[in-house]
């Protein structure tokens, strides 16, 4: 049942959430963001959106201990980003 499923899965989650995992997580998040801005400063135009995406995908997949190289990144960025635009509206996504 959705039920022993949904606590299995909350549980597996809450198992990641340490005191240790969580410092690594924000460890990573200010240093990808670091980086990002030094980038960002040498482009006429910045997209704060889909950079923030394309940062929070890579701390996402470093985090979770999954590779990816800067192609797949912004591929995986613009599949999540996708993702969340398509919950904003209302009716079938184009």
């Amino acid at each position: 049942t959705e039920g022993k499923v949904h606590v299995d899965r909350k549980a597996l989650f809450m198992s990641l959430m340490t005191e240790k995992n969580l410092k690594y997580l924000r460890e990573l998040t200010r240093n990808y963001w670091f980086m990002h801005t030094e980038r960002m400063q040498n482009k006429d135009e910045v997209n704060v959106y889909q950079e923030a995406g394309l940062i929070l995908t890579k701390v996402g997949f470093r985090w979770a201990g999954l590779k990816q190289t800067d192609e797949q990144a912004a591929q995986n960025a613009e599949d999540m980003n996708t993702m969340i635009d398509s919950f904003s509206g209302l009716g079938q996504s184009l």
